[in-house]
């Protein structure tokens, strides 16, 4: 049989060190409310809906990619000129079907959306689109 001999001052210590524990978890939980009392939640504000923004608002909506393919659709083939306007002397011509990569653009004129492109050993300004419709097309990635 053990006996267990404890003086009152032992006690007191075990008392005093047990309320010091839950006043500073009192402590502690009262920080933390008054903490969250004070920050305003964080809410997501509203943004408004995305609306594109037409690069040419003269001519049809652009749709070539800088950096991109492009296929050209035009049947009787594509001037590539010097310069991104219709009085830029014509330094070639891309058949149908050719592809080709777009480095630039869009330069914006009252009737056209001009890109810069290349296709082998020829580089100049296309026209997207005209008022007959598109003359090059996006080229799927590949």
């Amino acid at each position: 049989m053990h006996v267990l001999i404890v003086d009152r001052s032992a006690v007191w210590i075990m008392r005093s060190r047990l309320a010091i524990a839950v006043v500073c978890a009192a402590l502690l939980l009262a920080s933390h409310d008054i903490a969250a009392a004070q920050t305003p939640p964080v809410t997501a504000s509203p943004r408004p809906a995305a609306t594109p923004t037409l690069a040419c608002p003269s001519v049809a909506r652009t749709r070539l990619i800088v950096r991109e393919r492009a296929r050209v659709t035009e049947a009787d083939g594509l001037n590539v000129r010097q310069g991104a306007n219709t009085s830029a002397e014509v330094v070639g011509q891309i058949d149908d079907e050719a592809i080709v990569y777009v480095l630039e653009g869009p330069v914006c004129s009252a009737r056209y959306a001009w890109y810069r492109v290349v296709v082998g050993d020829l580089e100049g300004w296309i026209a997207e689109a005209g008022g007959d419709g598109y003359y090059v097309e996006v080229y799927p990635p590949g």
